[in-house]
């Protein structure tokens, strides 16, 4: 069985941030995906302690890009501007924060990948069309909705579980 961890929307809040971690570790997660807007730099470090690989995007909060695509490259995890591509256990993910319109719809719609991950709405979301998992795992700084959410997405069946936490 293999567990991606997906979240987005930290918005520097620390606490979140370690509690989603946590999470992730608790429930054995191969790889984590941040659909952006971890905001600060001292915010990305928090996620690059985590023991697991790490993908991320831009979203459109995110500051000092220079600053958080060195430290990206220091610890050989990926991160990308705006759509970053993977393939995991014969999954072909594409991911994106969601703030540039029609992008999500453009990567459900081309059909060439399994998983969709986005974010920027801090609404979380699972929908399939036409055979593609679209997931938005809600925002982890739980500032906007007043609950803070991730998700993992087990790659054998696709299954997705939302796991909401405290945030304050």
């Amino acid at each position: 069985m293999v567990r991606i961890g997906i979240l987005s929307d930290s918005h520097d809040n620390m606490r979140a941030l370690e509690r989603a971690l946590t999470i992730f570790s608790e429930k054995k997660v191969d790889y984590v995906f941040h659909c952006g807007d971890f905001v600060a730099p001292f915010a990305v470090k928090k996620l690059l302690s985590f023991e697991k690989p790490i993908f991320a995007v831009f979203g459109n909060n995110d500051g000092e890009k220079r600053i958080i695509r060195t430290l990206f490259n220091q610890q050989t995890q990926k991160i990308a501007e705006h759509t970053l591509f993977a393939e995991i256990n014969g999954k072909k993910i594409a991911m994106t924060h969601g703030h540039i319109e029609g992008l999500v719809d453009s990567l459900i719609n081309s059909k060439k990948y399994d998983i969709v991950l986005s974010g920027h709405t801090h609404q979380k979301m699972q929908q399939t069309t036409d055979g593609v998992l679209h997931v938005n795992p809600g925002e982890t700084c739980g500032w906007v909705t007043g609950t803070a959410t991730i998700a993992i997405i087990d790659l054998t069946d696709l299954k997705t579980e939302f796991i909401e936490f405290e945030h304050v």
